[in-house]
């Protein structure tokens, strides 16, 4: 997997939320910040195309629990498992990098531009997230569907 990026602009909400002496940590690292926005701009079904990104993270920073969720997310998003092709791999990254992109954003407004502290607008966010879901989406079954019809 090529190396994947993030906005530049939003380098310092990435350096705030999980950066070595960020003044806002919530988060072990800025991969696990860049996670948490990948997964929050997809739930949400928002992307954003990066602007001006620099790569920052190789693919040996990801477990193998970030890329299957990676992988999840992408085959969710274009309802076709051959998106895990290796000639689909740019196509891939792209659609995770602007889950995390929109993600950012949302973070952003919700955790550290909200009255209150970090942590607890934190928590009210992931609250209020798995809240807005009469039943909540099981992925694994979207894709069962799409790709085993026999079931």
């Amino acid at each position: 997997m090529r190396r994947i990026k993030r906005a530049k602009n939003k380098e310092s909400l990435y350096q705030s939320l999980g950066g070595a002496g960020g003044t806002d940590k919530l988060f072990d690292s800025m991969k696990d910040v860049f996670m948490f926005a990948a997964a929050l701009g997809f739930a949400r079904g928002e992307r954003k195309p990066l602007e001006g990104g620099v790569e920052v993270f190789g693919p040996t920073v990801f477990s193998q629990e970030d890329l299957t969720m990676m992988y999840l997310m992408a085959i969710a998003d274009t309802e076709e498992i051959d998106i895990l092709h290796p000639e689909r791999e740019e196509e891939l990254v792209t659609i995770i990098e602007e889950y995390a992109n929109a993600g950012i954003d949302h973070l952003a407004n919700s955790v550290l531009n909200s009255p209150g502290e970090a942590l607890d607008n934190l928590i009210t966010l992931v609250g209020r997230e798995a809240n807005s879901y009469s039943q909540p989406p099981d992925i694994v079954d979207r894709i069962a569907e799409r790709f085993l019809p026999y079931q």
